[in-house]
């Protein structure tokens, strides 16, 4: 199976995946919706940054795109463990009520 996305304001290409044979059409589905909300995701947060910042990130620094890099996993490990402190009672509950 063959998914391809286009842009609506540029018709361009953004995607385009082989998805495996040997996966279910179930899994071959989820694959691809995720696939697909990936690309909408990263092309709609990379427009923004190259907006807001200006340049061409291609073109930073070895040591400024490591630095960012690593603020941007600390944001990340920040949201996780924000949003595991909130679901776990939620967790809990579902776990005992198996």
């Amino acid at each position: 199976m063959t998914k391809r996305n286009f842009t609506k304001k540029t018709g361009l290409v953004v995607s385009c995946q082989k998805l495996p044979l040997f996966m279910n059409i179930v899994q071959q589905q989820h694959l691809a919706e995720i696939i697909t909300e990936l690309v909408e995701l990263l092309t709609e947060k990379y427009t923004k940054g190259a907006d807001e910042h200006g340049g061409d990130l291609i073109d930073m620094s070895v040591e400024d795109l490591l630095d960012n890099a690593i603020m941007e996993n600390i944001d990340q490990i920040t949201y996780l463990l924000t949003l595991k402190k909130k679901i776990k009672p939620r967790l809990n509950s579902i776990e005992e009520a198996r």
